[in-house]
């Protein structure tokens, strides 16, 4: 498996949010595709996610995971409870990523 760049992207350009289930506690479940977040907060993209779950780790990278909004989370819309937040992950280019080059981090 792996994420391959459709087109160029340059160093610093946003790539793809981390997504997938917020889980916390007992909740939390073995998964290839558990992303820590907070403290005791996950992001797992097994069962519900986008295709950032399939960024490979190597030991030269050329992207890496920030937290771009204040604090690292953000407001869930139409919410019924305003504290209610959600750990945005960011995925950003660390250099520039010729179009078919496998994304890592």
């Amino acid at each position: 498996f792996g994420l391959f760049a459709t087109a160029p992207i340059k160093k610093g350009e946003f790539i793809i949010n981390y997504a997938g289930e917020l889980l916390r506690g007992t909740a939390v479940r073995k998964s290839s595709y558990k992303f820590a977040v907070e403290a005791g907060w996950y992001i797992d993209a097994e069962s519900v996610g986008n295709c950032s779950r399939y960024i490979n780790s190597a030991c030269s990278p050329n992207a890496r995971a920030v937290h771009l909004t204040d604090g690292g989370v953000q407001e869930v819309e139409g919410a019924s409870n305003e504290d209610v937040l959600v750990p945005v992950v960011d995925i950003m280019a660390l250099g520039d990523i010729a179009k078919g080059q496998c994304l890592c981090w």
